[in-house]
């Protein structure tokens, strides 16, 4: 059974191993890695009112350590009403 947590700065993965025991990895995000997240949830994203996703910094230029984050830069539908709230929840 594999079991996902986030952390701002990695994506943690909480596998079972011998004895029943979890332990927790962290795998940096690299470019091809939040691409193919960003896409995977690309529905959910437009629906809500997401209509371009870009990656830069670090990650977009691979050099990206452990402790770095993903910086996303987004637009929105501007036919949409979107507040602050709105997006936040």
């Amino acid at each position: 059974m594999e079991r996902r947590c986030c952390s701002p700065t990695s994506q943690r993965i909480q596998s079972d191993i011998e004895g029943g025991l979890g332990m927790c990895q962290n795998l940096p995000m690299d470019q091809k890695l939040v691409v193919a997240r960003l896409r995977e949830h690309a529905p959910e994203l437009q629906a809500a009112g997401l209509m371009h996703v870009r990656v830069f910094g670090s990650t977009a230029r691979g050099e990206n350590s452990e402790d770095s984050d993903v910086d996303l830069l987004v637009e929105f539908d501007p036919a949409r009403q979107q507040t602050l709230v709105s997006v936040g929840s």
